[in-house]
């Protein structure tokens, strides 16, 4: 007697936020200068109960730091300092290489 095979439900989707959401949220936040929501305690039933999000898992946000436009623009002269630094390094030690050798 042949056996009836029956197609199983797809699983379910979870119904909470994964962590590339939570991630993109707070670059949208960022790009927009909006104040980031208070860190949430994963304990709080009440509170998660009633936004209807699943936070298991969830590492805790980090503190955001906001810098000032010349500060940004310092990290960024520095580091742009110190790959030109390691460029002229590197293209130094490939010509006396080319020399050693040629």
């Amino acid at each position: 007697m042949a056996r009836k095979v029956i197609a199983q439900a797809p699983a379910q989707r979870r119904s909470g936020v994964n962590r590339a959401q939570l991630k993109a949220l707070a670059a949208q936040q960022a790009m927009a200068n909006a104040p980031a929501r208070p860190v949430r305690r994963l304990g709080d039933a009440e509170t998660d109960a009633a936004s209807g999000l699943d936070l298991g898992g969830v590492a805790p946000a980090r503190r955001q730091v906001a810098l000032s436009r010349e500060q940004e623009y310092a990290y960024i002269r520095s580091d742009i300092t110190r790959l030109v630094i390691v460029s002229a390094i590197l293209l130094v030690v490939l010509v006396v290489t080319l020399m050693l050798l040629g």
